[in-house]
């Protein structure tokens, strides 16, 4: 994972077990155990695939419903003009090549 996205997990981590005494697990703390870095934007997607900003969910799940090789994910991406990783969601195939109908620059 990118050195910023793992010191967010982490402080976000922190923060939030000190807040509740470490007795509920984190979307933050799953990811961070379990997560996968998707760093590959080779996955093509066509023009009139791509769908409007901050609407990542529907973008992915309607590329994924539309093309029956891609598979959907959800997780956080970092994004060059935005100082904090954000919760996003893109398609990926079976070599882990990201296609991202919602924007072009992020890195997952």
């Amino acid at each position: 994972m990118k050195g910023i996205l793992l010191d967010y997990l982490n402080k976000y981590i922190e923060l939030v077990k000190n807040m509740n005494g470490g007795k509920q697990l984190s979307i933050e703390e799953f990811i961070l155990n379990n997560g996968k870095e998707f760093s590959e934007n080779g996955g093509k997607v066509k023009k009139n695939e791509y769908g409007k900003m901050k609407e990542c969910y529907k973008n992915a799940f309607l590329l994924m419903a539309g093309r029956k090789e891609l598979y959907y994910c959800e997780g956080f991406a970092t994004f060059p003009n935005l100082p904090l990783p954000v919760l996003h969601a893109w398609c990926i195939d079976k070599k882990g090549r990201v296609y991202d109908p919602t924007d072009r620059k992020s890195v997952v």
